[in-house]
């Protein structure tokens, strides 16, 4: 029996399916494993960062500009000290608290004599604005950066 081409039993041509994105391969879980880690990493290190140029700017006003008032230094203390402490337990803290935490930023042998010239000055906040009084916290002001600076640079760098 002799068979033409039109009588051979062929089937019509099948076109290969394409491939699905879904399920992903697992280079592609990774791949998106690794950015999602990036991504936290990269948040984490940003917001260290701004944190610390905050307080560096913070420091920067502290010794740079004259201030207008004892709440004023007061104010810029905080700021620095909001490098270490968190906004809520700074701000809750009362006069003998506040200075107290001044105080434990400073050397051993410095904390009593800083200590008595601390308590007038921060008295003196709520008394009518005395320049003097504002002068002289201020130079407070400065001496304390100066001697808890060292400590401050070390702590502040593992935050």
């Amino acid at each position: 029996m002799s068979t033409t081409s039109n009588e051979l039993p062929l089937h019509d041509i099948v076109t290969q399916t394409t491939a699905g994105w879904w399920p992903l391969a697992w280079g592609w879980w990774l791949l998106i494993v690794a950015l999602f880690s990036l991504a936290i990493v990269a948040t984490i290190l940003l917001v260290r960062y701004l944190k610390r140029r905050r307080g560096m700017r913070a420091v920067n006003q502290l010794l740079t500009s004259p201030p207008a008032s004892i709440s004023e230094v007061s104010l810029r203390l905080k700021q620095v000290l909001m490098l270490k402490h968190s906004r809520t337990s700074i701000a809750q803290l009362s006069s003998n608290q506040w200075s107290a935490l001044l105080l434990s930023h400073l050397p051993d042998s410095q904390r009593a004599l800083l200590g008595e010239q601390l308590t007038p000055l921060i008295e003196a906040q709520y008394q009518p604005q005395n320049p003097a009084l504002v002068e002289a916290y201020h130079a407070w002001s400065l001496k304390w950066w100066q001697l808890a600076q060292p400590q401050f640079k070390r702590e502040v760098a593992n935050v």
